[in-house]
């Protein structure tokens, strides 16, 4: 009985490895498992094992992988910081709002499209400086809505920035699981170039 619930928990483990590893459902790594397998007891835990094994160093260099690229969101915004005064001279807080969410939005897209994920590296990088060119926009804009008032402006600001952070998560997650990553991720990023959009047109009025 016991061996029974260790081989069924080993199997577990070995297809949840299996689809983490190679993006796939947890079906698809089970019939993976099949496959590699033999009916013999042994073989089986032979074949089970080598899966393991490659599922696990596949597991630890996807997630090392994706910490660099989300990384790269990190360098994007420090070196927005270092070219600010440059781009707000050139482009005004009209255009860098335009130009910021036309960027994330394109990013963005590219990001959910293509297949190849050394273009998500520029891409990150990308959405990190342009999304802190919309940002800053709205929070200079914050700084000057209350003179009179102004750390209470700020601090209204900062807490309506944060629900909305926390509200968008939980949207997201509804979002993912009706329609998939792909389209929710293309939502999120049009909804983001149509707020851009609305702010230029009522900048003054912020």
């Amino acid at each position: 009985m016991m061996s029974s619930i260790v081989a069924a928990m080993k199997k577990t483990t070995i297809i949840l490895a299996g689809s983490i590893a190679f993006s796939v459902p947890p079906a698809i790594a089970a019939d993976e498992v099949a496959e590699t397998a033999v009916v013999s007891s042994v073989t089986v835990s032979a074949g089970a094992g080598g899966y393991f094994e490659r599922a696990r160093e596949l597991v630890i260099h996807t997630l090392a992988l994706i910490g660099v690229i989300l990384a790269c969101y990190g360098v994007g915004a420090v070196l927005y910081t270092f070219v600010v005064r440059r781009l707000l001279a050139a482009l005004g807080q009209r255009g860098m709002v335009v130009y910021g969410g036309a960027l994330c939005f394109s990013c963005y897209a590219l990001i959910v499209l293509t297949p190849f994920w050394p273009v998500v590296v520029p891409c990150m990088f990308a959405v990190g400086f342009s999304f802190y060119m919309v940002h800053n926009t709205i929070q200079t804009k914050a700084t000057e809505m209350a003179p009179q008032a102004r750390g209470t402006g700020l601090s209204l600001f900062s807490a309506s920035w944060a629900l909305g952070q926390a509200v968008g998560v939980a949207v997201m997650g509804v979002l993912v699981s009706l329609f998939g990553i792909a389209s929710s991720i293309l939502a999120f990023s049009a909804g983001f170039l149509l707020l851009a959009l609305w702010i230029r047109a009522n900048l003054d009025r912020l």
